[in-house]
């Protein structure tokens, strides 16, 4: 499980690009150094590069080589609501931080704030599960992650094998867990078995603290622990989780679940989405606990235990598409109808298919197979396109082999079911398959040919998109995304400009890099460039100099589209100045704008203006050149 879950999402890649259009990549490694730059081939120590290098702003991201990063770590990064840090994996590369120091203190501390960790793992090799005094940790072994600071995110993390998988506590604000895996968390005592996966509470005037779409199972402890004595439970949600087998490593037994209460009320709770699941049919879920809650919402949860669902002393309670089985206390069906209330063992197949909220090409798959099939069908068309590529990976085994992969042609996929063998713990037996009755699953694919993340079926530009990219004329930006809103660089349009005149195949002589000052023969796109120039299509931007990453104008585009298309020699004729009102005769390309018009390749950009000094952006660059050379 390395580069395939480490592509940065649509919607997290649309928001980090606004927010940082120069924001810098900076790098850690094992053998990096504090006297380091951050540079790729001079990283910083990990510590060195969360303790925030006056290098880092805003905006940055700092990427985690491969290797194991051993000791305790505090991070202190800081950027802001519009720009956060990213601290992540490296592609195609397996970052662990390895609690295994010597002490039991939290193996990575998050203070600061407006800070995104992502995609790495979290773990503690030591082989120690054991505890004489149930309250005192292990010697060495700590919790994953304490989350300390405010406005914080940890996304797609891998945390397992420490004393607790996350810790975010009453005090602090805006955090989100989404994506993470949280599992073989705690160890024993003779009391219990102690450790949970996410433990939380959150104080009356913090943001809804968001626990989503996690997988969180066999923990020594309970799994969703959301619990106080003396701070706070307001606005906890779960949201999307599968939460499964928790207390399975512990000799004391099952656990719970999902808890959502304690000492003190839980004002406004939140159970949207969530299945849960334990091999024995044992086991429960909790809200309220003691002191009870307020104002919950319930709704759309498939829940299995002994207790499906108990509530305590909960007041206006909200409960509607949920099923339960098998028994529930503190309510009844009479009081809340619209609910399924299963006595007897369910038959067919439930499956739950959680597309992640930041990696468009990633899903978190749940299956409960009550007829116990060898395998199961279950129905992607909603993610994926035909031809796109897929590999699904056991979630009790992350980091195993695939248990399935291909290439979509549509419909379900057939998903196995029986035979999957889960990781072995640190210094604990390798608990009992939940399969086939039940497994869990991460999804990763591509789009499908010619299809992109970030250009779905309603967009503006599908279509001319689409067409040139199954002509090959553009592969998209990288990640299987498209970047639609991006602006054209002068060095993109020569590759798009003669790919589309001379066909995808075409590959243009080898640089001389003496052309213009300012394209060597190194640079990108390089002999297309003075191919471009060879045509007489460009004679570069003046002095000398082509600006090969100056943004394309729409002024500009008018008159290397007409060249490209219809020769060198080309004339357009005079200008009126009467077509769009923001060009008159004497505009710099009035000529070539108001010909781009008469051929019905460009109307404008509304309201009877061209626009002509605006930027082009991609999307609408596809749009240009489809109508420009008729492609299809």
């Amino acid at each position: 499980m390395q580069s395939q879950f480490n592509r940065l999402g649509l919607a997290a890649a649309a928001f980090l690009a606004a927010a940082s259009a120069f924001a810098a990549d900076f790098y850690a490694a094992p053998n990096g150094a504090a006297s380091g730059t951050g540079a790729v081939g001079n990283p910083w120590n990990l510590q060195t590069a969360l303790n925030q290098p006056p290098a880092v702003h805003a905006g940055d991201t700092i990427w985690l080589r491969g290797g194991t990063y051993t000791g305790r770590f505090l991070s202190y990064l800081t950027g802001t609501s519009a720009a956060p840090i990213v601290v992540r994996q490296y592609p195609g590369e397996r970052a662990t931080i390895d609690g295994n120091y010597g002490g039991n203190l939290a193996t990575l501390e998050l203070h600061g704030g407006w800070a995104w960790y992502w995609g790495f793992e979290v773990t503690n090799s030591d082989p120690g599960r054991w505890s004489d005094v149930g309250s005192d940790d292990p010697a060495r072994r700590g919790l994953g992650i304490q989350v300390s600071g405010d406005h914080l995110k940890l996304i797609h993390l891998v945390i397992h094998n420490a004393v607790e998988g996350i810790l975010t506590p009453t005090s602090a604000d805006d955090n989100e867990i989404s994506g993470c895996l949280v599992y073989y968390n705690g160890y024993d005592a003779t009391d219990r078995g102690h450790g949970h996966g996410i433990y939380s509470a959150n104080d009356p005037g913090n943001a809804t603290k968001r626990i989503h779409d996690n997988f969180v199972f066999e923990q020594y402890g309970y799994g969703l622990h959301g619990y106080t004595e003396g701070g706070h439970l307001d606005n906890i949600e779960y949201a999307g989780n599968t939460v499964f087998d928790n207390g399975g490593l512990s000799s004391h037994g099952w656990t719970t679940n999902m808890l959502l209460g304690g000492l003190k009320t839980a004002n406004n709770p939140t159970l949207d989405s969530n299945a849960t699941y334990n091999q024995a049919h044992a086991g429960s879920n909790n809200l309220g606990y003691s002191a009870g809650c307020a104002n919950p919402s319930i709704t759309n949860n498939y829940l299995d235990g002994d207790t499906a669902l108990k509530i305590v002393a909960c007041t206006n309670i909200s409960m509607s598409g949920n099923s339960f089985y098998d028994s529930v206390t503190g309510f009844t069906q009479n009081q809340f109808p619209n609910n399924t209330f299963y006595t007897a063992r369910p038959s067919g197949s439930k499956v739950f298919v959680r597309p992640s909220a930041y990696e468009p090409g990633r899903a978190h798959v749940t299956v409960y197979n009550w007829d116990l099939l060898d395998s199961v069908a279950v129905d992607v068309s909603s993610l994926m396109s035909p031809g796109s590529s897929w590999t699904l990976y056991n979630a009790q085994n992350p980091f195993g082999a695939p248990v399935a992969s291909g290439m979509y042609a549509g419909g379900s996929l057939d998903v196995p079911m029986a035979a999957l063998t889960p990781e072995t713990p640190v210094g604990a037996a390798t608990p009992d398959p939940t399969g086939p009755e039940f497994n869990a699953f991460i999804l990763v694919f591509t789009p499908g040919v010619g299809d992109f993340f970030d250009v779905p079926a309603t967009n503006l530009f599908h279509d001319t998109i689409h067409t040139v990219a199954t002509l090959g004329i553009s592969a998209g930006c990288g990640n299987g995304d498209f970047c639609p809103e991006a602006p054209v660089q002068r060095s993109q349009m020569a590759v798009f400009l003669l790919k589309s005149e001379h066909g995808a195949a075409y590959a243009p002589p080898p640089a001389a890099g003496n052309v213009f000052s300012d394209v060597s023969a190194s640079s990108f796109a390089a002999a297309w460039i003075e191919q471009l120039n060879a045509e007489g299509i460009t004679t570069g931007c003046g002095g000398g100099k082509f600006c090969p990453a100056s943004s394309l104008t729409r002024s500009q585009m008018s008159v290397f589209l007409l060249k490209t298309d219809l020769g060198a020699s080309h004339t357009p004729p005079p200008a009126t100045g009467t077509v769009f009102s923001d060009v008159s005769a004497s505009s710099f390309a009035a000529a070539w704008i108001e010909e781009l018009a008469s051929r019905g390749i460009s109307a404008g950009c509304g309201g009877g203006k061209f626009c002509p000094s605006a930027v082009v952006s991609r999307g609408q660059m596809a749009a240009f050149l489809v109508k420009t050379f008729g492609l299809e």
